[in-house]
């Protein structure tokens, strides 16, 4: 029930590890048919863990982190391009991959639309993404507006996702309707967090403060690795999922579009 969770907390903070393995263990439910598409594969953070065998393409607009995701060994090819405008032929893959990619682009339905022409006929896209259901859930601002302090509310909530470098926030629906437009033909929608899964991601987010900056220099999360913080976690992950399951909310959605 945590293998996931554990391998992550492995390479990055609790915050990041608990989004992560949510997120994993709700795709890996999924068939994912090759030739395979990973979209915003990063540095292999997420792939380097969830996937098993190779897969493909991954793509990225950052050369820095395909160069430290060229080491992990999970993508038989990596190519450096802006998933607005993708270098690859029609109707070439089977599925297609992205998770927290999209709200990252300035343009996120020219990728959908981008995803449709390379995928085959009947090939998938799965992908994941915060929508703007987030603003209203997270506790930060709750707090604050409970306080009568709405001024600060709406500031925390800008600062969360400009600090995330956000650029695409839209609602559950929003999403939906790019996804038709585009084309796709069947579009199935999965929550991936509950109340209480934000409560322990904002609390422990100033935890990963570090790992982030010493990422940005050296290009690798430091994690500190211990016994006693592995157990901890994994214990409070554990007690989260059992006793939210079936509460999750639309704050962070699994689309799976099939063309």
């Amino acid at each position: 029930m945590t293998g996931y969770f554990g391998e992550y907390l492995k390479v990055a903070p609790f915050s990041h590890a608990l989004w992560r393995a949510t997120e994993a263990e709700i795709i890996s439910d999924l068939e994912i048919t090759k030739p395979v598409l990973d979209i915003g594969c990063g540095f292999g953070e997420f792939g380097g863990i969830f996937y098993k065998t190779c897969v493909e393409i991954g793509l990225d607009k950052s050369q820095k982190d395909l160069d430290i995701a060229k080491n992990k060994g999970v993508y038989e090819k990596l190519v450096f391009a802006d998933a607005v405008e993708l270098p690859l032929e029609n109707n070439t893959f089977s599925t297609c991959v992205s998770v927290s990619t999209l709200e990252h682009i300035n343009g996120a339905d020219k990728v959908i639309k981008e995803v449709h022409r390379v995928l085959k006929n009947d090939g998938v896209f799965i992908f994941t993404v915060p929508t703007k259901e987030i603003n209203n859930r997270l506790w930060g601002q709750k707090i604050l507006r409970k306080a009568g302090l709405k001024r600060l509310a709406n500031k925390y909530i800008k600062t969360y996702h400009k600090v995330f470098k956000h650029e695409t926030i839209v609602t559950k629906e929003q999403w939906e309707k790019w996804l038709q437009e585009a084309g796709f033909k069947k579009i199935q929608v999965i929550n991936t967090l509950s109340d209480k899964h934000l409560l322990a991601f904002e609390t422990f987010l100033i935890t990963g403060g570090s790992s982030q900056i010493l990422r940005k220099i050296t290009g690798k999360r430091m994690v500190w690795n211990n016994p006693v913080r592995t157990k901890l976690m994994t214990k409070l992950y554990r007690l989260i999922k059992d006793k939210n399951e079936n509460m999750l909310n639309a704050s962070n959605v699994v689309f799976i579009a099939t063309k």
